[in-house]
């Protein structure tokens, strides 16, 4: 029995979301969804969701997966750029992007495992105080890749799961 995950798809949420989709090694299969276009002029909030819902759930059908492990939205008060953020709307509008993708993975039949960058209590964290350079550093010396900054949290999502980060 490997001691990689297969079948199971790790996500960072947001409106660029980062996919790493297991197959049982250490070189996940890595995807990114992009926000809606510019070109599209796709503005108001709900249309840009239902873009993002659209081909997300598009990736999950396409794929044979038992598990999707995803980042879930947290506030770190200790973080200005965390207040910032959650004062300006974005962290509202990353909820909407985790639950819609939760729904879908629900609807496909796939289970969920929510995970959080610094977890407490009875949240599972997967990165705790690593800032993204460490993080960076620790899967290269996993599987000698360089992944830009979504993805990158995606697979690091995954091997944190696979007690490996």
């Amino acid at each position: 029995m490997s001691k990689y995950m297969s079948n199971v798809v790790s996500v960072d949420p947001g409106w660029n979301t980062g996919l790493a989709y297991w197959i049982g090694d250490k070189f996940p299969i890595t995807n990114l969804i992009k926000e809606p276009p510019k070109r599209k002029k796709i503005k108001i909030e709900p249309t840009r969701l239902q873009y993002m819902f659209d081909k997300f759930n598009a990736y999950i059908k396409s794929n044979d997966l038992d598990l999707c492990i995803i980042e879930g939205v947290e506030m770190w008060t200790g973080s200005v750029r965390s207040m910032t953020s959650a004062a300006r709307g974005n962290l509202f509008s990353l909820a909407y992007i985790v639950g819609g993708y939760i729904n879908i993975c629900y609807q496909q039949g796939i289970e969920i495992k929510l995970v959080y960058p610094r977890g407490g209590k009875d949240r599972e964290m997967w990165k705790g105080q690593l800032n993204a350079e460490m993080v960076a550093k620790r899967i290269y010396r996993l599987n000698k890749k360089t992944y830009p900054e979504h993805i990158r949290e995606a697979v690091g999502i995954g091997f944190s799961h696979m007690r490996m980060l």
